[in-house]
């Protein structure tokens, strides 16, 4: 499955992030990627990256699209300027320009994983594989994140 930002921002879309969080639509927002965040450490770097900057940290979903096949959300913290724009300093593997993002009106970063919502946009069973894989992923990712913790790796 090829996930990348979705080109715009359609029904399935808006009732996707409704399932999620109905406070907030989503939006496309640009990335400016900072040597100060690392891939991946959205939710460590940005309030660093806060700290020193100014601003503030606004959590979320990014939300990914495989077109007319599936949807998935990404829990994720970006950054609030001074200005009160909303900016994502996290560097993209794929060198995204923008992503859609959905504002998080309640979860804050709990120094916990969060899994990904995934939602298949077509009735078949590879797509309920892949909510199982999706799953079974991130208990794995869970339990060797208990791992470090436990033998402070």
């Amino acid at each position: 499955m090829t996930s990348a930002t979705p080109a715009e921002i359609s029904k399935e879309i808006i009732a996707f992030c409704k399932e999620i969080d109905p406070t907030y639509p989503p939006v496309f927002i640009p990335v400016a990627q900072s040597e100060e965040v690392r891939f991946n450490y959205c939710m460590t770097d940005v309030p660093k990256f806060v700290e020193k900057n100014g601003g503030s940290v606004q959590y979320g979903w990014t939300i990914w699209e495989d077109p007319s096949i599936s949807l998935e959300a990404e829990f994720h913290a970006t950054w609030i300027n001074p200005r009160g724009k909303l900016i994502d300093v996290t560097p993209k593997s794929d060198g995204e320009s923008k992503i859609l993002y959905l504002k998080d009106s309640w979860r804050l970063y709990e120094n916990k994983l969060v899994d990904n919502i995934r939602k298949p946009l077509v009735d078949h069973w590879v797509m309920k594989l892949w909510v199982m894989q999706g799953k079974l992923k991130f208990q794995i990712r869970q339990t060797i994140f208990k791992l470090k913790k436990f033998f402070k790796c």
